[in-house]
């Protein structure tokens, strides 16, 4: 359909491409789906690789706002971004994307440890709070291989990423988002077997 905002483009579902293509993983999972803008870039580039398949795990909108009252949102989500009830999470994904697609409606900390593969890219962009990303980054690092590569979206709403990176003592890659935002660091790259994590001079 007609493309009406930029936004569809962002830098992070490019980047977020770009990385799949060169790592060329088997397993990737998203936390946090949406509409599916991110989830049909990650798809498109597995589908460019002919190779791996994406788990992905959401709620429907209209669930989580019934579990909240208005005031939990973020003040940086707008309402214009809310979706109708009668739509799920991803209802954007092009159909022919679909076949290396596991979408799981549920709460990723509870469906995180009943996968049955190791993940080699995962992606966060579910709730950003500071507990909440905490416990989604500690429960999916014993999932993760030895070579994986953790993308974080909106790393500026908590220091949960900061923290993790220190407690882990990765070696994170700050980027900002040119597509919105006036340039704000909004995501966070890190890579298992980065060769500096190991780094000393770092604290």
């Amino acid at each position: 359909g007609q493309v009406s905002s930029v936004d569809w483009f962002a830098f992070e579902r490019i980047l977020i491409y770009v990385l799949i293509r060169y790592f060329r993983p088997k397993v990737v999972l998203e936390t946090g789906v949406y509409y599916g803008g991110n989830s049909a870039f990650a798809l498109a580039a597995l589908a460019k690789n002919n190779y791996g398949h994406m788990v992905s795990v959401d709620y429907p909108d209209s669930k989580i706002r019934k579990s909240k009252v208005p005031e939990s949102r973020h003040a940086l989500v707008a309402d214009s971004e809310l979706y109708s009830s009668d739509l799920g999470p991803g209802f954007m994904v092009p159909v022919a994307l679909h076949d290396r697609w596991e979408l799981i409606e549920g709460d990723s900390l509870a469906v995180i440890p009943d996968l049955k593969y190791q993940i080699d890219f995962y992606i966060h962009d579910s709730d950003h709070s500071m507990q909440f990303l905490l416990r989604e980054l500690a429960t999916a690092w014993d999932k993760l291989t030895s070579s994986a590569v953790l993308l974080i979206d909106d790393i500026d709403w908590s220091n949960a990423f900061y923290a993790f990176c220190v407690d882990q003592r990765l070696h994170p890659l700050l980027v900002t988002d040119n597509g919105k935002d006036d340039l704000r660091v909004r995501t966070g790259l890190a890579k298992r077997d980065h060769p500096r994590n190991s780094d000393n001079s770092f604290t």
